[in-house]
């Protein structure tokens, strides 16, 4: 088993769990003023394994069962045997990433709460755009677009989202964690001399021979 079906089936248990459980739901849901006053640092991480319905559960895991295989492996080939490490480091630190400024910018807004992976998952479609940013992206599964093209759209509408805000969605979130996997990809990339950004750089360069 991969990695990344442990995560989708970890989150996928637990996220039905929650919906059974009330409790178990608000004791996991990101609630920065309860981290704040609480010292309940754990919903930093619990918040990406719950979500909050069937639909937004299955659009986070079924989008990270169509890049998670593929990055990891990736993360395998070039860190060699500390690529599983370092895969579970980008998808759990993508939790974080995502909900520590949402932390830091809500912790004294009593109405505000957030779930579910989508920072994770958006950090992992990153370190994908990275490696294959050539390969073309299906919005809504129908519209072929370059990866590197979607993932620039993604971060321009991720940020006036924010910005405008009003629709209930962890627009800020969703731009932090695709910003931590982007960033801890490249990280890792000068680290360990692995070629990453060599191979995004020659894939853009053959658009233009």
């Amino acid at each position: 088993m991969t990695l990344t079906i442990l995560f989708i089936v970890l989150t996928g248990i637990s996220s039905y769990m929650a919906w059974q459980n009330r409790m178990m739901l608000g004791k996991a849901m990101l609630i920065p003023t309860i981290v704040k006053n609480k010292a309940e640092w754990h919903r930093l991480i619990t918040h990406g394994f719950i979500h909050r319905g069937f639909w937004h559960a299955f659009i986070n895991l079924f989008v990270l069962w169509m890049f998670g295989d593929l990055v990891e492996e990736v993360y395998g080939m070039r860190f060699g045997s500390f690529g599983p490490l370092l895969f579970a480091v980008l998808y759990l630190g993508g939790i974080v990433a995502a909900a520590l400024p949402v932390y830091w910018k809500r912790q004294d807004d009593a109405h505000y709460a957030s779930l579910g992976a989508s920072g994770a998952v958006s950090g992992v479609v990153f370190a994908y755009i990275l490696m294959a940013p050539t390969s073309m992206i299906y919005l809504y599964a129908i519209v072929p677009i370059p990866a590197v093209l979607a993932g620039i759209l993604f971060v321009a509408y991720s940020s006036y989202k924010d910005r405008r805000g009003g629709d209930n969605v962890a627009h800020d979130a969703h731009l932090y964690g695709a910003l931590w996997g982007a960033a801890f990809t490249l990280a890792l990339d000068f680290g360990f001399g692995a070629g990453i950004t060599e191979d995004f750089m020659d894939q853009i360069g053959a658009w233009f021979r």
